[in-house]
């Protein structure tokens, strides 16, 4: 959402929110091959965690090393092979949609950013 003045205006816990932030400082900071460890909480705020690093990072929870569990649907009903195989591809959609969504929202905020000087 956003303010009256165009301000982005964000209703999520403000604590996760510094966590998810003290996270992607660390991130944009570390070499590639040594990121750091995903922050963790406790298990109460677990779920929202992962929404939020999904949220501000553009990647599915499934994409995310240590995430508890996912949240993506979940073929069984064939052989295990063509359930692991339909699975996979699944899961790829997913982070390459969100990926795509991500970069989506990315140009448009650029975009307002940018107009916003004119």
């Amino acid at each position: 959402q956003r303010d009256s003045n165009g301000r982005i205006f964000l209703d999520i816990n403000s604590d996760l929110f510094q966590v998810i932030v003290d996270w992607l400082n660390l991130l944009s900071i570390s070499p590639e091959d040594d990121p750091p460890q995903p922050p963790s909480v406790d298990e109460e705020h677990k779920y929202t965690l992962n929404h939020l690093k999904a949220l501000f990072t553009g990647r599915r929870h499934s994409s995310f090393p240590g995430s508890p569990a996912k949240i993506l649907p979940v073929v069984d009903r064939f052989g295990d092979d063509v359930n692991k195989a339909i699975n996979e591809r699944w899961t790829s959609l997913q982070e390459l949609e969100a990926g795509a969504t991500f970069l989506d929202n990315n140009f448009e905020d650029e975009e307002q950013f940018i107009t916003s000087f004119a």
